[in-house]
């Protein structure tokens, strides 16, 4: 579900503009059409949302997805402008009217679940920053933004279902960084043409790689698409085959490190009794640790190919996390959805 600018900018006034519902049932049923709408390489599983939930989780959603787009499509709008635009669509988490398509169903989420509204101001926060990109200096920084932009989703979903809490907190916040670090991964050829590149700049230097050395190495996989095999090509040009090999280091480092927190982010699922949330935990788990298996067989090509979750992948996430769920004691995937 795509929106035109002037969308953008209905859904940034208190009564939603020329989006203006007619009340609550159709404030919800234009948030589910807009969850229900978008693309996501991870299985999203609304179908395991229990009824009783579902407008509420459409409405968080919806929130969610305006914000970034306002911070990443390709509107006729300067930094500054979306940055504007970001602080008004912030600004209705008090001031939105009952009219509004999205914070008229928000509020009443809000409201019938005690949420406070932190998690919605770091997103926030975090869709700004990405309006003024700027490479992480380190995994501090990298995390820092995680923390903004990826584990306020976790905390919002348990706190729908009242789980959130200090046992919780520790194991969701690390399964949404990873989650976040496997999609900047995946992300690759859709980032670097945009002048976004997410590895750390001190995990980059570790290996005696630039952000430029990236961008450069992007541009020469795409001159070179149908060139299967690189070791002819290092034998004419030596100072590519040393980048193309401190990539490969770099992508097997950056790879571990977010596998590390997938791993950790499994125990989430030992304190959680729906089964229910646990399956679309367990799947969503799934499908990350599959995405990286899947970055480490592209290699170099990374930069240039997205990896895809086909049928085959899905039955097998499937049948992991049914696994997962039955176990009375929670572990980690088999080794058919994690990378080595």
């Amino acid at each position: 579900m795509k929106f035109s600018f002037s969308d953008i900018q209905a859904l940034c006034e208190p009564d939603g503009g020329h989006l203006r519902s007619k009340d609550k049932d159709d404030s919800y049923r234009f948030c589910r059409r807009l969850a229900l709408g978008h693309y996501e390489n991870f299985p999203v599983g609304f179908v395991l949302i229990p009824r009783l939930l579902q407008a509420d989780f459409y409405s968080i959603y919806a929130f969610a997805r305006i914000a970034d787009d306002i911070a990443d499509e390709p509107y006729p709008i300067s930094h500054n402008e979306r940055i504007t635009l970001l602080n008004s669509f912030r600004s209705l988490l008090r001031y939105g009217t009952k009219d509004h398509p999205i914070f008229s169903g928000l509020h009443r989420t809000i409201t019938a679940y005690q949420i406070p509204h932190d998690p919605f101001e770091r997103l926030i926060s975090a869709f700004q920053q990405d309006c003024t990109f700027t490479p992480f200096t380190t995994w501090h920084d990298a995390d820092d933004y995680c923390s903004r932009s990826a584990n306020p989703i976790g905390e919002l979903i348990l706190r729908l279902y009242g789980l959130w809490n200090e046992q919780c907190e520790p194991y969701s916040n690390a399964l949404c960084t990873g989650l976040q670090y496997t999609n900047f991964w995946q992300d690759f050829s859709r980032d670097l043409p945009t002048g976004r590149c997410y590895i750390p700049q001190s995990e980059l230097l570790h290996v005696g790689l630039t952000i430029v050395d990236i961008h450069e190495l992007y541009e020469y996989l795409g001159k070179h698409q149908k060139t299967s095999n690189f070791k002819g090509v290092f034998g004419v040009i030596r100072d590519d085959a040393d980048h193309f090999h401190q990539l490969s280091t770099c992508l097997h480092k950056i790879v571990n490190h977010t596998k590390h927190y997938l791993h950790l982010g499994t125990r989430l699922l030992e304190h959680i009794p729906s089964i229910r949330l646990r399956m679309e935990l367990a799947i969503t788990v799934g499908g990350g640790l599959t995405i990286l298996r899947q970055t480490q067989t592209l290699g170099n090509r990374i930069l240039i190919e997205r990896p895809k979750l086909g049928m085959l992948h899905k039955v097998s996430l499937l049948a992991d996390a049914l696994r997962m769920v039955m176990s009375p004691i929670v572990t980690p995937l088999s080794s058919s959805s994690i990378g080595t």
